[in-house]
């Protein structure tokens, strides 16, 4: 149960239904065999999540997340990536996963390590590989296999000290918590089955507010994903992932006769070439 409610108080708060929010800022690369890694964009936004306790001793785990792409030289948010890799420009899909639920089950210890400075670190790995939500034979530019892979590793460093003082008042512990992931190239570099994977790297911390959120992303919630703005209420399933996020995108698409991809020209400044599955529109300004 100590284990449990450390993990609960690092990543949240034992307070039932409050909203906390991880923000999330790191980098991504990207590697084909035989050539050296390359650093594509930068990766920054937000899970915003609440916990609540359950009548087994578990908790349950309500959150969404949204996430953009910076441009590794101007910092800002990209709608077209210059793909190196293709060369050829790709839409850029913001993460938008709702929703990113799960639970936290009494009895199953999470691994930790105490350091003799009063640190300590809780470690959550998963390996994942399950069916590919976009079969290679539907969307063979955007699917690298009937499956899908990846590794995605979770650390949470707090203060022992802290997390031996009474939960009833000191319900939440300061956090500064890593994320990484090695998997697939994502489905909107339109790189198939192209050999190769991305790695992301990123660190996190714990807000109580929005207030953390950076300008120009708040901008974008503000107008256009007010939904991400609080936690989910109810427990719902199936799990949101990019993959499964695109691939709803192209099938309405592809319902309403659209081109797969639709390209805004901002930002642009190497003529981008059209193909049957692409649709170039222009656009007054940036965000």
């Amino acid at each position: 149960k100590t284990n449990l409610e450390s993990i609960i108080r690092l990543s949240s708060t034992l307070v039932p239904h409050v909203d906390t929010i991880s923000y999330i800022n790191g980098t991504v690369y990207g590697r084909r065999p035989g050539e050296m890694i390359t650093k594509l964009f930068y990766f920054e936004g937000y899970n915003i999540g609440q916990k609540y306790p359950n009548n087994d001793g578990g908790y349950t785990s309500l959150s969404r997340e949204f996430l953009v792409y910076r441009d590794i030289h101007t910092q800002q948010i990209l709608q077209v990536f210059q793909n190196p890799y293709t060369g050829v420009p790709n839409e850029v899909f913001y993460v938008q996963n709702d929703p990113v639920n799960g639970f936290f089950q009494l009895g199953d210890i999470i691994p930790f390590k105490r350091f003799s400075s009063d640190n300590v670190v809780f470690n959550l790995d998963f390996v994942l590989e399950y069916p590919n939500a976009l079969d290679p034979d539907k969307y063979s530019r955007y699917s690298a296999g009937k499956f899908y892979n990846s590794a995605e590793l979770f650390s949470y460093f707090g203060n022992y000290s802290e997390l031996e003082l009474a939960t009833s008042n000191h319900p939440s512990a300061v956090v500064v918590n890593t994320w990484s992931r090695h998997s697939q190239f994502l489905p909107w570099l339109e790189m198939g089955t192209t050999p190769g994977s991305l790695f992301y790297t990123t660190f996190s911390w714990k807000c109580m507010s929005l207030s953390c959120v950076k300008t120009d992303i708040m901008e974008l919630i503000n107008s256009t994903y007010s939904k991400f703005t609080k936690a989910p209420k109810i427990f719902e399933k199936p799990n949101e992932t990019s993959w499964l996020a695109f691939k709803k995108v192209v099938d309405q698409r592809r319902a309403q006769g659209l081109p797969d991809i639709v390209i805004p020209e901002v930002n642009v400044t190497r003529p981008v070439p059209v193909s049957y599955t692409h649709l170039t529109l222009p656009t007054i300004c940036s965000v």
